[in-house]
């Protein structure tokens, strides 16, 4: 969806470029009407293939929302949020483009410069609002994939801070295998690496946001689960299951703490 509004905002720029050199012609007393009057053609026809790609994305943008299922509180916000992308570009569905490019194709054949110029600005007004509205929803498409992604990560730190408690509770059983209990807990240091790739993805995805979020913080966070994760593992491996359990303890109550 990102791409495609992406493309629509440089197919809009373009739209804007021909407007413009439209203009210069109709300025220009030795241009040609036939030649405007071909260019104004070709700008229906482009004005037609934006309006195609519009619609081709609003469907996409209902599917989406129809995907969503199970939601949660903050799934709901993301949903909200898709919603208002959706109804933004629904505001682009209308006919006023197509209307105004009609009107200025009859305006050229009267040979009416003036009024030909006020209704090329007027067009030139209406493309940069269609350019506005598609930044706009890009911009709120990028945001809402953040907060989707951070409520993703949120949820996976809680159930493995959930699975380190279970852990700990074996720690703390003599009679548990200790073989089993390494292999545990090297198998919740794994998922704690991939979360971390993740947060450098959500961290990435951020930077591109117009008013990024403040996830520096998070960092220290990070490495403190990190050593109390290696620490745990490598007293198992000593048999040192005590201080084991309290790197356990430490490990999830951080996960906790960051998931919020």
């Amino acid at each position: 969806i990102n791409k495609n509004i992406s493309e629509l905002i440089n197919k809009t720029k373009e739209f804007q470029d021909k407007i413009n050199k439209l203009k210069r012609d109709n300025a220009n007393k030795k241009s040609n009407s036939w030649n405007k009057l071909n260019q104004v053609q070709q700008l229906k026809e482009e004005q037609n293939k934006l309006q195609e790609q519009i619609k081709n994305l609003n469907k996409e943008m209902e599917e989406s929302i129809k995907n969503k299922n199970q939601l949660s509180e903050i799934d709901k916000e993301i949903l909200e949020k898709q919603e208002k992308i959706e109804e933004l570009l629904n505001e682009l569905m209308d006919e006023e483009l197509q209307n105004m490019l009609d009107e200025l194709m009859e305006l050229m054949k009267e040979n009416n410069k003036e009024a030909t110029q006020e209704e090329l600005n007027k067009l030139d007004e209406n493309a940069e609002e269609i350019k506005n509205k598609l930044d706009r929803s890009l911009e709120m498409l990028k945001r809402m994939q953040v907060d989707e992604k951070l409520n993703d990560i949120e949820k996976e730190l809680e159930q493995l801070a959930k699975e380190q408690d279970d852990l700990n509770e074996k720690t703390d059983d003599k009679k548990e295998d200790q073989k089993q209990k390494i292999k545990e807990q090297e198998e919740i240091n794994k998922k704690i690496d991939e979360i971390k790739k993740e947060l450098e993805k959500l961290n990435e995805m951020n930077k591109n946001l117009e008013k990024p979020l403040n996830l520096d913080e998070t960092k220290e966070d990070q490495n403190e689960i990190n050593n109390e994760l290696n620490n745990a593992e490598q007293n198992l491996q000593n048999n040192k299951n005590k201080k084991a359990g309290k790197n356990q303890k430490s490990a999830s109550q951080k996960m906790k703490s960051l998931a919020q």
